[in-house]
């Protein structure tokens, strides 16, 4: 796990904070990989590395169930608490507009 950059490599690009925000969403959920790209319509090879990218970081567990891997957020990692204010950015913005 590398200690500098970390928002770079995880907050970088649309389909990373798309994944972030839907599995911060529904902590509880398991997610197939392919599952998790039809709902952010993205393609699966790119929700995939993104996948990979936070189980580097330790940000989401991994389970293989035979053929199926499925992924979830990992809720004890320090990150999970801190990245949770994503999930309230559209709805805050939203109401100081008004």
């Amino acid at each position: 796990m590398r200690f500098h950059a970390i928002a770079f490599d995880l907050l970088s690009s649309k389909a990373k904070v798309a994944v972030l925000v839907s599995m911060l969403r529904y902590p509880s959920k398991r997610f197939s990989g392919r599952e998790l790209a039809r709902l952010l319509n993205a393609a699966p090879s790119s929700t995939l590395e993104v996948l990979a990218l936070f189980n580097r970081y330790g940000l989401v567990h991994k389970t293989s169930i035979g053929k199926t891997t499925e992924w979830t957020i990992n809720k004890r990692h320090w990150l999970t608490a801190k990245l949770s204010f994503l999930l309230n950015i559209d709805n805050e913005s939203i109401a100081d507009l008004r």
